[in-house]
């Protein structure tokens, strides 16, 4: 014979199995959370590094002589070719450099005494092209 005692306490399997379920889909979502903030970090890693060689070679551009062969517009374009990777005036030997990324510069004559110098740092990020470029003017 069963007897029953009052107020019994404690959890139903029913209401164990919903406590489960909703404890496994918060951990599904830190689990995706932590994988697309790996995924953003590495791609801000690849921006930082991108922006570091762009700043470091043009820093390098600059403390060269205004007549210096690294500031001449090797194919005469101006202003129309500062944004042209595929014709760079002048590129960086990729070997020099961690393989994801290219760096070239061009040059375009504003006057008599002054140049614009655009550096551009071009690399792949899970195959999609990305780029980051600064700017400067050199003053004669």
């Amino acid at each position: 014979m069963m007897t029953s005692i009052g107020n019994e306490r404690g959890f139903s399997l029913l209401e164990f199995v919903f406590a489960l379920t909703i404890f496994a889909v918060g951990i599904l979502a830190v689990t995706n959370m932590q994988v697309f903030s790996g995924r953003y970090n590495a791609n801000a890693a690849l921006m930082t590094e991108g922006a570091l060689l762009a700043e470091s070679k043009l820093e390098e551009l600059m403390t060269l002589d205004f007549a210096h062969a690294d500031l001449v517009d090797t194919d005469a374009d101006g202003n129309a070719g500062l944004e042209d990777v595929s014709a760079a005036d002048h590129s960086v030997d990729p070997a020099t450099l961690n393989s994801s990324f290219r760096v070239y510069w061009n040059v375009a004559d504003r006057d008599a005494d002054s140049k614009i110098v655009r550096v551009i740092v071009t690399w792949r990020d899970r195959l999609l092209p990305k780029s980051y470029f600064v700017e400067s003017i050199k003053i004669r």
